[in-house]
């Protein structure tokens, strides 16, 4: 039986009075994401360091009252602190903000939930360090440690980050605290560099999950690069994308190129540099034929876009690098454009042929994401349906929830074949237009044998209706998805509630898990534990 007033009694005794808040005008912009939420928030409990997160969740068990963790929530696109379930208290981890080791020599360093990707790169900054994190293309502003447990995804070589943090520090929900890998043993040297340690290793049963929190955990970062090309490539249109990712495939099957390629449509580098051209729209509030055709035009934007990095150990091994890339995607792109720090390099992609070598015009290489250093430019792409005049903040103060942007991700995950990804990418476009919104589609490749599908419904959140056909298109989307055979790596907090989790074996194994580290259910109830599955 759930004893609400008795819980927030105990959390003041713990945390102090200014640390829990109640009160109805610090609760609402809580409530708030860049989709439409019913869920009502009781309070929001702030504790300070990981004796207060057990104490928390003690009391939670205690008294029967449903916790939901978030770190700096900043979870745009997938829910942002709004709980999955309703009448919960939402646990800000964001005063856990401490940097607890750092080792320049092998590489890592440990993060509490609160530490940002703008705080850990001042913190390599400040030391001089040689080391580069894996930065996220979503505001700097966001917490290291949520993004590696939502297994988002980043720059440079370490950007599948979860494959690339080891030694969590966890509490379960009845308080109780466990270390994985080595770091169970007190004096384990190699706790901080394995990630498997001895026995079953633990760690992914806390990745996208309400089974623990994570209040510490150990991130790899690697060297600087000591030459590093970028190179950028168009193609002109979707009958050619099939074979430009079979020779993508390649290269990353063979790891020839050793970071993300990514691809872009004309609509996300669109979104990115201007607002939707509402003065040059039909009935639907949909482009004019041609408009679009004639906006890219005068901006370079292709119909694909894309980019892909490459880490040498000195030049000459970059220039190797570059002559196997132009051989690999001779014929089948529009133009290649390579460029490091004092070159240019320009190739006609149908021939290979190399039409110009220059000075570089684009200097500031270590400014940049693909040398860890964090980035807002993407951000821009959820005002793109925005139709007030809305200025978005700088900085910590960027809040779409707060501007009434509209943004629901879906991010699937395909085989990394050219007749995956086109089918993929045309169920895509075919749907999203269907609901008279735009397919802002990127593609991530982060390995040889899978592409992360992301596309994003872009919407006013001011004009009615417009949240209800978003989220309509949503659901539609994520169904055809499905029934071609591709699921979805992440999900927001409504689509959890709805998306079968498959085999009844998985849902009866995770039930046994929940039930028997939770009996109580207090600790994110609803977050990717498919109980609607759940046999009774």
């Amino acid at each position: 039986m759930t004893d609400f007033e008795s819980a927030l009694h105990a959390w003041r005794m713990v945390l102090g009075v200014s640390n829990v808040i109640n009160a109805e005008a610090g609760l609402q912009e809580i409530e708030r994401a860049t989709f439409s939420t019913e869920q009502h928030v009781l309070a929001v409990i702030r504790p300070a360091d990981t004796r207060e997160v057990q104490e928390c969740l003690r009391i939670a068990a205690k008294y029967g009252v449903p916790l939901y963790p978030v770190s700096t929530g900043k979870n745009w696109g997938y829910g942002s602190r709004v709980p999955v379930e309703t009448d919960s208290v939402v646990l800000d981890l964001g005063r856990l903000n401490r940097i607890v080791d750092f080792d320049e020599e092998l590489a890592y360093v440990t993060v509490e939930p609160g530490v940002t990707f703008q705080q850990l790169y001042e913190y390599l900054q400040a030391r001089g360090s040689n080391l580069m994190m894996s930065v996220t293309g979503s505001t700097p502003y966001s917490s290291v440690l949520a993004n590696v447990l939502e297994r988002g995804l980043g720059h440079g070589s370490y950007g599948n980050r979860v494959e690339y943090a080891c030694h969590f520090e966890v509490v379960l929900p009845g308080g109780e605290l466990i270390n994985t890998g080595f770091g169970r043993y007190r004096d384990a040297r190699t706790k901080n560099v394995s990630r498997w340690g001895l026995g079953p290793a633990l760690d992914g049963l806390f990745s996208q999950s309400n089974l623990g929190i994570v209040t510490r955990m150990t991130v790899w970062l690697r060297p600087a690069p000591k030459y590093m090309q970028v190179c950028k490539f168009l193609l002109g249109d979707d009958t050619g994308l099939p074979d430009l990712m079979q020779a993508l495939q390649k290269l990353k099957l063979e790891e020839l190129v050793n970071s993300p390629i990514s691809l872009f449509n004309d609509y996300k580098l669109l979104a990115m540099q201007q607002r939707f051209p509402g003065e040059e729209v039909g009935e639907n509030y949909s482009l004019l034929p041609g408009v679009l055709d004639k906006i890219k035009q005068s901006k370079s934007i292709a119909r694909w876009n894309g980019m892909l990095t490459l880490y040498a150990s000195s030049k000459k091994h970059g220039l190797v690098l570059q002559e196997l890339v132009v051989e690999a995607m001779q014929g089948l792109v529009e133009v290649m454009l390579f460029q490091d720090e004092t070159t240019s390099w320009i190739y006609e992609g149908r021939t290979g042929r190399l039409v110009i070598e220059k000075p570089s015009a684009s200097r500031g290489f270590k400014k940049s994401p693909l040398y860890g250093v964090p980035f807002e430019e993407d951000l821009a792409t959820l005002y793109w349906r925005k139709q007030e005049s809305v200025k978005p903040e700088q900085g910590p103060d960027f809040n779409p929830d707060k501007d009434g942007c509209g943004l629901i991700w879906c991010h699937e995950q395909v085989p990394f074949t050219g007749k995956d990804v086109a089918e993929a990418v045309r169920i895509i476009d075919e749907t999203i237009r269907g609901w008279n919104f735009e397919p802002v589609t990127s593609l991530r490749c982060m390995s040889g044998r899978s592409v992360n599908v992301l596309a994003a419904i872009i919407f006013d959140r001011a004009v009615a209706g417009e949240d209800r056909q978003a989220r309509k298109c949503h659901t539609e989307l994520v169904q055809k998805l499905v029934e071609a055979g591709y699921f979805p790596s992440r999900l927001d907090i409504t689509t959890m509630k709805q998306l079968s989790a498959g085999d009844k074996n998985y849902v009866k194994l995770i039930k046994t898990l929940k039930t028997a580290l939770d009996p109580q259910m207090t600790l994110a109830p609803g977050r990717y534990d498919f109980q609607q599955d759940w046999p009774e």
